[in-house]
Formats: structure tokens, sequence, C-alpha cells
């Protein structure tokens, strides 16, 4: 019992706020971070765009950053200023100082979207430029892979008439040295470009997962194509609805799609979607487990509990990384645009960052609270490291600070500052913001009948008890010391769950 004391003791005068690091901003980076990838030391590698002071990018950087936010040496200019770009994602192949960069090359002496997608390949320091040549719609690739052969296969889109906005979409197999080695027209006509995924099937064909196509692939429009090595189209699927809205509507996946696949066979896939709810058309991120035909095993939902009609976003890059087979990390912003963070942005808002298991149980939460330090965080990817930490990396924009611009943003969350228990997430509960100063909201996903709080410090003495009638609670701690708090619920079934709140 004194050795639990103690540790408790220990646990509750500890700095929280050191367990998660900002590894590195705007003061050692260009104005936006859109993705990375981590190496077995804990290291990461990230794409970063810099922009001019109306928000148009001109130029992209790999750069390498240590485990705790020392800077490597090796920082590549993609691009030189007569030829901008737009770098969009980062593969690591083979080693470490190996990447493969895709993005698009920015023709600015052309009114419209005249761009190029290319494919990037990083040696040691040194990149090779293959462009492929074709008009490219603004965050039109999309996530791909790096196959067992070594190349890259992903999806881009791009103009097919200019006047009406329709897309085409395209596969692409890259060959390391080649360039484009395998290139198909998967879908014509699809009449806008939201962001897909692609991942490889254990049978190795390779499943082409995408929003808002038009083809007759699916009633509701979103559909798994399926392709063989040859990038040829096999068949097409349909992707399960997610929920039923007003006027007998149906919600899909709408955009911001990433996928992974399972050590059984089976895929993960998150995005976000519209749900219509009169007089609103709601935007939560929802992840659902699929079997490679397509059929529905589990999903999970998440939405603003308060104002379900607030726009969300998971990670718009890469918005869940694996831990390993079984865990894996995933990302969701609120208040977030699906566009680029531009200058003069008058919200806040808040990064969610949950490790979770493929059963889609939530095995611990850590938040970013962007509405308590006056902040909008941009997310644009999480990046599982081997040694459990998440890094989360995207923009932020202060709105204490002087600089009216965005910042890059790449923030590391250590494996010890997600403090939250599994029964408590599972049950839907959670607190936030934790750590707190002044006290913390209590959400329930479903009111409880009869539900009671009560607040205990690490002695056990009793401090606050409430009654619980909203799905969120206000809980009040100004006058409290600094250490570490127990919340216990319970209802009148007799149903107990306890979480821990800090106070720093």
């Amino acid at each position: 019992m004194l050795r639990t004391t103690l540790f408790l003791l220990a646990l509750a005068s500890m700095d929280l706020r050191a367990q998660w690091q900002l590894i590195a901003s705007g003061d050692q980076l260009p104005t936006a971070t859109y993705d990375g990838c981590t190496h077995p030391d804990g290291s990461i590698t990230v794409l970063t765009n810099e922009s001019t002071a109306l928000g148009y990018y001109n130029s992209a950087f790999v750069h390498s950053i240590g485990p705790f936010g020392s800077p490597l040496e090796d920082t590549v200019h993609i691009t030189s200023q007569s030829e901008p770009a737009l770098a969009a994602r980062i593969y690591r192949r083979g080693t470490q100082d190996h990447y493969f960069v895709t993005g698009a090359l920015l023709d600015s002496s052309i009114v419209g979207f005249e761009n190029r997608s290319f494919v990037g390949e990083v040696d040691n320091g040194q990149i090779q430029m293959y462009p492929h040549g074709s008009r490219f719609h603004e965050g039109g690739d999309g996530l791909g892979f790096v196959a067992g052969d070594g190349s890259l296969v992903y999806g881009y889109y791009h103009f097919q008439d200019f006047a009406t906005l329709d897309f085409n979409f395209r596969a692409v197999r890259h060959c390391p040295g080649l360039g484009a080695c395998d290139s198909s027209l998967i879908n014509s006509q699809i009449g806008t470009g939201r962001v897909q995924t692609m991942v490889p099937l254990a049978d190795g064909t390779i499943a082409t997962i995408m929003p808002a196509i038009h083809q007759g692939c699916s009633p509701s429009n979103d559909g798994i194509v399926i392709l063989n090595q040859d990038l040829d189209t096999l068949n097409c699927l349909p992707i399960p609805i997610i929920e039923s809205g007003m006027w007998n509507t149906t919600a899909t996946f709408d955009d911001n799609l990433t996928a992974l696949r399972l050590a059984s066979g089976n895929i993960l896939l998150c995005g976000v979607y519209e749900r219509i709810m009169s007089p609103d058309w709601w935007h939560p991120v929802a992840i659902q487990r699929l079997t490679p035909e397509g059929d529905l095993l589990a999903s999970r939902r998440f939405y603003n509990s308060t104002n379900p009609a607030i726009t969300m976003r998971p990670g718009i890059m890469r918005g869940m990384s694996p831990f390993d087979e079984g865990t894996f990390a995933f990302a969701y912003a609120d208040f977030a645009w699906q566009s680029s963070p531009w200058p003069y942005m008058t919200e806040t808002s808040n990064i969610h960052v949950l490790r979770m298991d493929t059963a889609l149980n939530i095995l611990g939460e850590y938040i970013f609270n962007g509405d308590a330090i006056n902040r909008y965080h941009f997310l644009s990817s999480v990046v599982a490291s081997p040694d459990g930490a998440v890094y989360v990396v995207g923009s932020v924009y202060d709105h204490d600070a002087d600089d009216p611009m965005p910042k890059a943003w790449v923030a590391r969350v250590g494996p010890e500052q997600f403090v939250s228990v599994p029964e408590v997430q599972q049950a839907g509960f959670s607190v936030f913001p934790n750590p707190g100063a002044d006290g913390f909201h209590l959400r329930m996903a479903n009111p409880l009948r009869g539900a009671h709080a009560y607040l205990r410090n690490a002695q056990g003495s009793l401090l606050r008890e409430m009654a619980l009638t909203n799905v969120q609670t206000w809980i009040d701690a100004c006058d409290l010391p600094v250490g570490l708090y127990i919340l216990e619920v319970a209802d009148t079934d007799g149903n107990r769950t306890a979480l821990r709140w800090v106070k720093e």
C-alpha cells in the first residue's frame, strides 16, 4: 500500500507537459509540414512546404530530425525557385536516407491548375525528379505503398476537362531509376478529386479505395476498385454505409482516406463522412474494419458531442499509422478545414491522438487543446514510432503571435502521455484537458441513467460529487492543489468506471 501511494504521489508531482515535446516549429522549418516517416532509432524524416505571404507554396524540403528534436545534417531542397513544388507524401524505402516523395510541380506561369505530378527519389541527401507531365488537381495524389519489389504504387487525379473540372484517376507504378513503369486509367469523369488510398492485399491484388466516384461502382458512389499487379481493374466493390441521416440519406466516406492492411488480411479504413442531419451537414470521422471483399466487420465513429455540426478531419495526408500487427495510431482534429492552413484563421482547433488496437478499442488518448491556448492546429499526418511514441505533423497558427502566418509544427507524444484507461474509452468516457489547470470536461458518448461523478485525491478522499445530467459536464478544480486525481463515474445499475486526471 505504501509503495502504491508513493508511486501515485510521484506521478502526481511530475510535470506531464515534458512527456510530449515540440520537436520542430516555424523557427526551424518552413510554413507547413505535410507528412513524415519514422526510423528504428525513433527519429523522423518530414516533408515541409514553404509559402509566400499569399499562401501559395513555392518550395519543398525533406528534413531529418532526431527523436528528441536534435536536427540531423541532411536537408534536401526538392526544387528550385524557378520550379515551385508542393510535396505531399513521403515513403521510406529500404534503409534510412532512402525515400520516395510525391507531389506536384507548380507552373506559376499559367493561370489555373497546369501542374505536373512527380515522384522524387531521395538517396543519401540527393534527389532525382521524375515528372509525370499531366495536369494535376491540388492535393490530388493519394496515399500509396512501397511494394515488395521496391516500386512505389500510388494514384493521382488529373483534369479531363479544365472547363467542367471533371477528373480522371490514374494508378501508377514507379520503378526506382526508371520512372513510371506502369500506368492505368482507373476512372474518368469523376466529377471531383478526393483524397483516396491504395493498399496491397494478401492475394497479391491491390485495393484502390475511392470516395465520390460516379461510374456505377456502387449505389453509394464510393468504391473499392481491385487491381492486379499490372494495374488492370478486376472488380469494384461498394464501401459499407457508415450510418443513415435525414430524408432517407445514407452516409459513406467523403474524403481524406487512409487504409492499413492487417496481418489477418483485413483492411482498416478511416476518413471523413458527410452526415445529413437537419439543418446541418455534419462531418464526423470514422474507422471501419473490412474484409478484402468489402464486408463490414466493425466500425467506430468520432464526433464532437457538444456540437456535432463541427467539421472534423483525420490526418489529411495520413490518418493512421501502425505500431505493430495489433495496434496503430489514429488522429483527428475538430474545427479543422478541408483546405490547407491559410493565414488569418480565426478559429481554434483541437487534435485528438489515439492509440488503438485492430478491434477498434481505444487504448489511450492525448488531446492537443487549441481552445485552451488560442491556437489553430492543422493536422496533416500522424506517424507511429517504433518506440511507442507518436509524431503529429502539420501547421499551427498562434492567434496571440505577432506573425500572422501559419508555422510548421512537429510534436512527439511519448507512450507515457497516453493516460486514458482502456475500459473508460470503450465505455465512451473521456476527460479533457488532461493535464489541466482550472478543471476539466467529463464527456460521455451516451447519457447514463442516474449517473454521478466522484472526484477523489490520490489518498482516496472525496472532494467533489455531482449528478451527470448532460453528455458533457464541467468539473471545477480551481481550488485544488497540483497533483493526480481519480474521477469515478457510477450509475444506478451499479456500473463503475475510474478515470485519472492530472492538475498542473
